[in-house]
């Protein structure tokens, strides 16, 4: 660990004398490296496999479910999801680890109470342009009161790079966005039409 701590060091001046360097290293992860995302699926990996043999169903679940840091659990009756919610919720603060954000088109799923966020969250979802009973799932608005999901293309350009069909795509659904920037490099092509 000490080689890793080493390499995110702050060195600062001693105040009283300015010959004198103070180093600061972080003793924790830092989110926002590179890094940082294969650290938390690997952290995450080795937490929810220490609960296999104990929850094989849905450990199987929420590993299938698991987006970086976002679950998308469901099932075909509201008492399935509601004790799948409550072993993840069970199995994730055995880990330290607080999930919250709950969306549903159940709203018993949602939050049980009112958090001191509120503001904040509704600020959030002004910034992302998030109508009432919406929020977002991967990008892609998801009204939980109608329980529909929304795409909104962008405008149609005459002419697309790879990097303009890449970004364009990414925006309606990244999966897709990534597959025909992939095929697009494979075939040598460097611009085409779109219609």
């Amino acid at each position: 660990m000490m080689m890793q701590c080493d390499a995110l060091q702050f060195h600062f001046t001693e105040p009283n004398d300015p010959k004198k360097t103070i180093v600061y290293r972080f003793t924790r992860a830092l989110f926002g490296l590179n890094e940082s995302p294969f650290l938390l699926g690997g952290t995450l990996e080795h937490h929810l496999s220490s609960y296999e043999s104990q929850y094989p169903t849905e450990i199987d679940e929420i590993k299938r479910s698991l987006y970086v840091d976002d679950i998308i659990l469901g099932g075909t009756s509201l008492e399935e999801v509601e004790n799948l919610k409550k072993t993840a919720v069970k199995i994730f603060e055995s880990g330290d680890f607080h999930l919250h954000k709950w969306h549903s088109n159940d709203p018993s799923l949602e939050l049980s109470k009112p958090t001191d966020l509120t503001q904040e969250i509704s600020f959030a979802k002004q910034q992302l342009e998030v109508e009432w009973g919406e929020t977002k799932l991967l990008g892609i608005p998801w009204n939980t009161v109608t329980d529909k999901l929304g795409v909104t293309f962008p405008p149609k350009l005459e002419v697309f790079t790879k990097r303009k069909v890449l970004s364009t795509l990414a925006a309606v659904y990244d999966p897709l966005g990534k597959m025909i920037y992939r095929d697009a490099c494979n075939n040598g092509t460097k611009n085409f039409l779109l219609s």
